[in-house]
């Protein structure tokens, strides 16, 4: 968290990370804001081991969302600690945009946010 925040300052992005602590948190946070019309989530950034609903699972949950009941796309990074191909696969399948293995670099994010962020 204190890496990605770090960046935004470095590459002057004005903008709050919020953090979620499980994939029904990250869920509720952009519905929330969707439904306030405030749009002001663009991205999340979900480590993929976490309580109650995995990374990759609320990323699932969130492209059908944005299928079939309009929500605006997200960006979507899953950051994980597994290494093998067959997971990372069935991350990308179930709607990341994006996928870092830890420990991720600097330089690797930094080209994530850049991406997004058009910059």
């Amino acid at each position: 968290m204190k890496l990605l925040n770090d960046l935004m300052i470095k590459l002057n992005l004005n903008c709050h990370i919020i953090e979620a602590h499980d994939g029904i948190d990250i869920l509720k946070s952009i519905i929330d804001d969707q439904r306030s019309k405030n749009y002001n989530i663009k991205c999340v950034f979900s480590d993929e081991c976490m309580e109650y609903v995995d990374g990759s699972r609320s990323f699932e949950i969130l492209r059908e969302l944005e299928l079939y009941k309009n929500l605006r796309p997200v960006a979507k990074v899953s950051i994980t600690s597994f290494d093998d191909e067959n997971y990372k696969r069935l991350i990308l399948d179930r709607g990341a945009n994006y996928l870092l293995t830890k420990p991720c670099s600097l330089f690797s994010l930094e080209k994530v946010v850049k991406d997004i962020f058009e910059i």
